[in-house]
């Protein structure tokens, strides 16, 4: 989005620079999603590994994989859950793809 506001400014205003609040706020929302881009990414990779997947195919219900994961890989669904959701919410705002490229390679 911060990024479409910069665009828009730039049509607006073609031979004014950008203004600072607009490049101060991109370098923020970039730095956030960098990092939790890299804490989430730690996530993904532990749900795509072999046993997981067969456990995830294999649970009768949600409860069951998360005691799973809880026991056997110390995961608390919470704070992934949390990790996920604030991930996946700041990359679609900032136009990203990472959730079809997820689904995709899931």
């Amino acid at each position: 989005m911060v990024d479409f506001a910069i665009d828009i400014y730039k049509n607006l205003h073609p031979d004014e620079p950008t203004p600072e609040k607009l490049v101060e706020k991109r370098k923020q929302v970039v730095d956030e999603l960098a990092g939790l881009e890299s804490r989430s990414l730690q996530v993904i990779s532990l749900l795509l590994k072999e046993d997981i997947q067969e456990q995830i195919a294999s649970s009768r219900d949600s409860r069951q994989l998360f005691e799973y994961l809880a026991e056997e890989h110390n995961v608390s669904y919470i704070s992934y859950v949390q990790l996920l959701t604030a991930y996946f919410t700041a990359d679609s705002r900032s136009g990203g793809r990472t959730f079809q490229v997820c689904q995709i390679s899931i």
